[in-house]
């Protein structure tokens, strides 16, 4: 879904607002709300591990960025994805060893992971799914998304246009009555992400790793 095909909604309730500055409010509020709910989960092209390497680069979805990585298979089986500190803080010395597979998927950033322990031989399919926002030039988001979250996309735009003071259309208690519903659509959705992951929303298998 091309999220400027809502700009319309928000010119109505901003007169004389510019189609630019509808775009531009629309991608803020895309980006506030998929930053804030996690709700667009995209996979990231397949890594394909190689005996004795451990780090390797997160390659986005086109038109997205990456803002968190939420969960990993190998080989379609599901993994931990530990954040690097926990492991620093919890065992320094979890960067040695080797083994015939992955156990585990360690997060360095958002634009690199390292598998634990090193491959010994390869050959492992590695998933990642990420929380992704729209990149800088994109104005697509997957249309499951854009049909479901609407109203919240419209809603953040307008609680940003109507507070700005020197515009004709300046309208401060019409704006936050728009940000509360903003923020409604964002706890609502953080609430079925987290009932989606209670219910086992991955569908991925699990794996024994010992």
């Amino acid at each position: 879904m091309d999220f400027t095909t809502l700009s319309g909604r928000v010119m109505v309730e901003a007169m004389n607002c510019p189609t630019s500055l509808a775009d531009q409010s629309l991608r803020a509020a895309v980006t506030e709300f998929c930053r804030r709910t996690k709700r667009w989960i995209k996979c990231t092209d397949p890594i394909m591990t190689v005996a004795g390497i451990h780090t390797y680069t997160v390659i986005p979805p086109d038109g997205a960025l990456v803002h968190a990585l939420v969960r990993a298979t190998v080989d379609g089986a599901a993994v931990d994805l530990l954040p690097s500190e926990f492991l620093d803080a919890a065992d320094p010395r979890w960067r040695e060893g080797e083994g015939p597979s992955v156990a585990r998927i360690v997060a360095e950033s958002t634009r690199a992971i390292r598998v634990q322990p090193v491959p010994t031989t390869g050959g492992e399919r590695v998933e990642l799914f990420a929380a992704v926002v729209p990149d800088r030039t994109s104005t697509e988001v997957d249309d499951e998304i854009g049909e479901k979250y609407d109203e919240a996309f419209v809603y953040g735009a307008l609680y940003r246009i109507l507070n700005m003071r020197t515009a004709p259309w300046y309208d401060p208690a019409e704006a936050e009555k728009k940000r509360r519903y903003f923020e409604r659509e964002v706890s609502d959705a953080m609430t079925e992400r987290v009932r989606g992951f209670a219910t086992g929303d991955a569908r991925v298998a699990m794996r024994r790793v010992w």
